[in-house]
């Protein structure tokens, strides 16, 4: 029973959550704080302390975890034909209970931060899940942009729990300096977000290609069920090309160094190749290969922020 569940909530996948959130913090926003202080000479400092901040990563990882074992309830019938040897019937008591764990300690730091509209962004993430394992995941695209949404709030929730903090521990800046403010810490974690959300599109379009026969005897609707193969290469492709195209788009007009340069180069090779292996797949093991590589490149672009973290500790952003 413990196997079971333990497979149901996807360790690793709740790991990388875990990764995402605390780079986000202490290799993007910190070392920010860090270059900025020397710019302004204020002493700057992360407000949210490190308990508050692991009981947002707790509250966050909770959520996910109930959001996969509820998906795992709903895709039983599929996974008879996608995943025979995989086959997951853990109860959905772990789903209420975690995300009930997830939502009291969301809204406690809320609370404790004085700031109930925080609490919103947990409730939003386990309302999406539910509907999404509901009613949207056998949905022509629909269920993907729900699970790109939220695996873009990842880095988003630690944007906003961060940035409002400083707006208010900091209020002197805001006399001493015209126009000053923290956005330029919240940019940074509105463009991991996008990228979250569009590397995510991407692999569930290729996880929707790799279980379209399971999908197609349980009556789901998904983009390979109900117009072929092809549209998924088609949807794929332009997703890969589009994630290219913001990767040299932000390179060209906000960070023009050479290892923004290093990453899109490595990234918009990796997104082509696989752009243009998916239309020589034939097999649901090769689409797996593929949804595997999407994840590798995910993670691929949190060494970016320890590049980001390494030149602004060390003064050499160029």
């Amino acid at each position: 029973m413990v196997k079971q569940f333990l497979k149901s909530i996807r360790p690793i996948n709740l790991l990388m959550v875990l990764v995402t959130m605390y780079t986000m913090r202490f290799a993007i926003i910190k070392p920010l704080l860090f270059m900025l202080t020397d710019l302004v000479n204020y002493d700057l400092e992360l407000i949210l302390s490190e308990t508050q901040f692991l009981l947002l990563v707790l509250s966050v990882i909770a959520i996910a975890a109930g959001g996969y074992i509820i998906n795992d309830h709903h895709d039983q019938e599929e996974d008879r034909v996608n995943k025979p040897n995989k086959l997951n019937t853990t109860s959905l008591t772990g789903y209420y209970l975690l995300t009930a764990i997830g939502l009291i300690i969301g809204f406690g730091l809320a609370f404790q931060l004085g700031n109930y509209n925080y609490g919103l962004f947990h409730l939003a993430a386990a309302i999406s899940l539910w509907f999404y394992a509901t009613y949207f995941k056998g949905s022509i695209l629909l269920g993907n942009f729900i699970i790109a949404l939220c695996v873009g709030m990842v880095p988003l929730v630690v944007g906003v729990y961060e940035v409002t903090q400083l707006q208010f521990a900091y209020p002197d800046l805001v006399d001493q300096f015209q126009n000053f403010n923290f956005n330029f810490v919240a940019f940074w974690m509105v463009g991991y977000a996008v990228f979250g959300f569009l590397f995510t599109l991407s692999r569930e379009a290729i996880k929707d290609a790799e279980d379209w026969e399971g999908d197609a005897k349980a009556g789901k609707n998904t983009l390979p069920v109900s117009f072929g193969i092809n549209a998924s290469r088609i949807w794929i492709t332009l997703v890969n090309l589009c994630i290219v195209y913001s990767l040299w788009y932000v390179y060209n007009n906000f960070l023009n160094d050479k290892l923004t340069l290093l990453f899109a180069s490595i990234l918009s090779m990796f997104l082509v190749i696989q752009a243009l292996l998916v239309w020589m797949i034939k097999t649901q093991k090769k689409w797996h290969l593929q949804s595997t590589l999407s994840k590798v490149f995910s993670a691929f672009g949190l060494l970016y922020a320890l590049g980001v973290a390494y030149m602004m500790y060390n003064g050499i952003w160029a």
